[in-house]
């Protein structure tokens, strides 16, 4: 639970090598979701990674499919869509000895 604690959500640099990269893109959106080696591993908190990608993605591609039927509704342009999130590691753990 800390390590997820000293893990945040920043628009940065792209993970370090050793990371998670899943990009894709198409004339609807561009999509990518990223974290560090160190995320990576960790299984409990890639688990969690994966599940919090596929949710995202799922969520992503469903609101183009519905600014795709609003805009033919509206007989106007569909406005391709962007996501991307890159996780980073904001600071580290350490032991301290009395």
């Amino acid at each position: 639970m800390i390590l997820l604690l000293a893990l945040a959500l920043q628009a940065a640099a792209p993970p370090p090598a050793g990371g998670f990269s899943h990009g894709e893109e198409t004339a609807e959106i561009a999509f990518s979701y990223d974290w560090p080696a160190e995320a990576e591993a960790v299984p409990a908190l890639r688990d969690m990674l994966r599940g919090d990608l596929a949710r995202q993605r799922r969520l992503a591609f469903g609101f183009v499919r519905e600014a795709q039927q609003r805009a033919r509704e509206n007989d106007s342009p569909f406005i391709p869509h962007h996501f991307e999130k890159f996780w980073s590691v904001a600071g580290t753990m350490s032991s301290c000895s009395a």
